[in-house]
């Protein structure tokens, strides 16, 4: 009888491959008691007796189970309850691929051993695993080529794979865990579906290293974190060895994914699609002035860090030496969560990073003004939009490099659920550019949007909404993806910057951030062919609010306030829309996304700094215009924030009067008070629909400010 502090283990198949490096691994940390199960006991006794010769801590034992045989396994449960009285974890491991053999017998053989095999055994075992102390667990060691969403995509490497004998076998087995999780987690056993990846083996010729299949010890290590509960947080889900594609995604949705990429349980995510908000995941902002990304922990809403992508502004970017990025602007994410993109405008550089310990795996320079990016479902191609030219950049995640270009507006650029589909926008064409992705064909463009410059827009969790924003004329034009037709114009107000969307008690409410307004308004659309309607507003704790997105879980919203450099995390579980916490970020954030499991393991704190972090906050004022009889609504909102050694000086002017001059002036404290004029600047961007009626909505200056000049004497005037 196994020492009865030591957790006891069933590992079927355990004599080769990932059954036998299973037991190994256990057996190394001390602590458990393996029971090796084999069909054969001439090489089940081999098996053991070579384990036992290694002077491993831990314990082993020969468990004679055959998966295909009904009387083998209840003699096996038999032997384990007089010997031990409980099991603590099962690990159903047996496999096969039979191969060579006419389909109706693969079939045959690949299911009994695959599929009805595991659910026979664990209803023999469940009456044991039921009397454990601690904490019981079912593990199906499944593949990814279970997966009937991957199956169906074909940008996956899954696509086109034959062998249906054991794909099929292996996506029985998915759904026969989804309902042993459904059965068993009354009685708190908790049941998982494992991947191990492409693993040397011996069930098909190609199973070996020269073709690619990593190490049984590799695939093995994330399997045995999941039987130590360091994974419990995808109790009843698919996981694979390296959290990839599958790892959030619920197995009770497994055949609603046929027309879906797996993966898509990203934010925004429909109803019991996403993960619960954890530690694990992360909300990351672009940081324009600090030239940072800022890394925050949504479970204990903490701000953990900074990416540095190079010196602050303005310091030394202007510099003929300097090569690093300038102006971090847009964010990506891959699907599997392993990597974010992010782009930076002024030095046209696409820069990845692993989420797992922030570090950068490439630099990639393209166009001009690579704008916003966003990986392809593949979660290595990265399509950039850039705004300089009339192209989509498609990039090399991983390795770096421009692969391709595609012609089309160069806009932000969005992939439907199931990754086949790209929708691509523009600042100068009133048009949304359909496109096939594995043919990069057109298949539509979508006219009769309600101005040409947009510059940021969303699709719902289901793909079949579209808003795209317009920020000179503070609408959104609100497109139906199945109709491909503009449905309505909302008037959301000026400055109007990104939409998002959540999940709300079964409902599809969109949420679009307006900076001039300093708020977010909420919107609801329950059919994606009619107009949304209005719900409330938001009032952001801060002043801009730019970049926003929600929790996978639907119960979170969080908003960036670029000119007050702090995230506004708000509660969406109730009617209200309070704001929960207000966090400290980099300087002028201009996107914010959210990536669930980016950190399956570990404290993901490596490579952070507290560049932008450090410092005196942002000072904002609202300066009326002086001098200007026929705009008498003129206003400049003037922000002061701290930079290296100076001071970035910031005026955005409204309801100006086109090509006039204004001259901003404050008080100089060592001058007795007297007035100095700082900068000038031009209203040349007319306002859409407003005869002589103009913006300025970026003037910069760069000077020493803060206690030289008092920002409560700031005049801003026409000249």
């Amino acid at each position: 009888m196994a020492a009865a502090t030591k957790t006891l283990v069933l590992v079927t198949g355990a004599t080769s491959g990932i059954g036998l490096e299973l037991v190994a691994q256990l057996m190394a940390k001390g602590s458990y008691h393996v029971l090796a199960g084999a069909r054969s006991a001439e090489k089940g006794q081999t098996t053991v007796k070579d384990l036992q010769s290694r002077s491993l801590p831990g314990s082993v034992e020969l468990l004679l189970i055959d998966a295909t045989d009904d009387s083998a396994i209840e003699r096996a449960a038999a032997d384990v309850e007089r010997n031990h009285g409980k099991l603590d974890i099962l690990v159903n491991n047996a496999a096969t691929a039979a191969m060579d053999l006419p389909l109706r017998q693969q079939l045959q053989e690949s299911f009994n051993t695959n599929a009805t095999g595991p659910a026979i055994i664990a209803k023999a075992f469940g009456p044991l695993l039921k009397k454990s102390s601690a904490s019981p667990k079912i593990v199906n060691v499944s593949s990814g080529l279970g997966s009937i969403g991957r199956a169906l995509d074909r940008s996956s490497p899954m696509y086109g794979v034959q062998e249906v004998q054991y794909r099929a076998s292996k996506a029985a087995l998915n759904m026969i865990t989804a309902c042993q999780y459904v059965e068993y987690e009354p009685a708190g056993i908790k049941v998982f579906a494992y991947c191990p990846g492409f693993t040397v083996s011996n069930l098909g010729p190609y199973n070996d290293a020269e073709h690619g299949a990593r190490a049984t010890s590799e695939s093995v290590v994330s399997l045995v974190e999941l039987l130590e509960g360091k994974r419990d947080k995808g109790v009843g889900k698919f996981l694979h060895n390296t959290g990839e594609y599958p790892c959030t995604h619920y197995l009770l949705s497994l055949l609603q994914l046929a027309g879906t990429a797996i993966g898509q349980a990203q934010a925004p995510a429909e109803a019991g699609a996403g993960s619960l908000i954890s530690s694990q995941d992360r909300v990351y902002t672009g940081d324009q002035s600090s030239n940072t990304i800022t890394v925050i922990d949504p479970g204990t809403n903490s701000v953990l860090g900074t990416i540095s992508l190079g010196s602050t502004r303005l310091s030394d970017v202007i510099g003929p030496q300097y090569i690093r990025s300038v102006n971090s602007h847009g964010l990506g994410f891959s699907r599997d969560g392993k990597y974010i993109v992010s782009t930076s405008v002024t030095s046209n550089t696409v820069t990845v990073i692993r989420t797992l310990d922030n570090s950068i795996v490439s630099q990639t320079f393209t166009d001009r003004q690579a704008h916003e990016a966003l990986f392809a479902a593949d979660n290595r191609t990265i399509w950039v939009g850039t705004r300089g030219v009339d192209h989509v950049s498609v990039v090399d995640g991983l390795s770096g490099g421009v692969i391709e270009t595609i012609p089309s507006y160069g806009g932000p650029i969005l992939f439907n659920p199931d990754g086949t589909i790209a929708y691509v926008n523009h600042i100068r064409s009133p048009y949304i550019h359909v496109l096939d992705v594995a043919s990069r064909q057109t298949i539509a463009n979508i006219t009769g949007l309600n101005h040409t410059f947009s510059s940021d827009m969303m699709l719902s969790a289901d793909g079949k909404r579209l808003w795209a924003a317009h920020k000179m004329v503070g609408t959104v034009s609100v497109v139906s993806t199945d109709s491909r037709k503009v449905i309505s114009v909302l008037p959301t107000g000026p400055e109007t910057n990104h939409p998002n969307f959540a999940t709300i008690n079964g409902t599809t409410y969109g949420f679009v951030s307006v900076a001039g307004a300093d708020a977010t308004k909420v919107y609801h659309q329950p059919d994606p062919e009619q107009p949304p309607t209005f719900v409330t507003t938001i009032r952001s704790s801060g002043i801009q609010p730019h970049g926003l997105w929600p929790s996978a879980d639907n119960t979170r919203l969080y908003l960036v306030n670029e000119h007050s450099d702090t995230v506004d995390v708000v509660d969406l579980t109730t009617p209200t829309f309070d704001i929960l916490h207000t966090l400290d970020v980099g300087q002028e954030g201009q996107a914010l996304v959210y990536v669930s499991n980016a950190v399956p393991s570990g404290n993901g704190t490596q490579n952070l700094g507290t560049q932008g972090l450090a410092g005196a906050p942002a000072v904002n004022k609202l300066v009326a215009v002086n001098g200007s009889a026929s705009h008498p609504n003129a206003t400049a909102l003037v922000t002061v924030r701290p930079e290296v050694g100076l001071d970035m000086f910031q005026v955005i002017g409204r309801n100006l009067r086109l090509n006039a001059t204004y001259e901003v002036s404050a008080a100089c404290r060592a001058c007795s008070g007297v007035k100095i004029p700082l900068l000038e600047f031009t209203a040349a961007v007319p306002t859409p629909g407003e005869a002589r009626c103009a913006t300025a909505p970026q003037v910069l200056g760069f000077f020493k400010f803060n206690g030289v000049y008092d920002v409560d004497s700031l005049e801003v005037y026409e000249k």
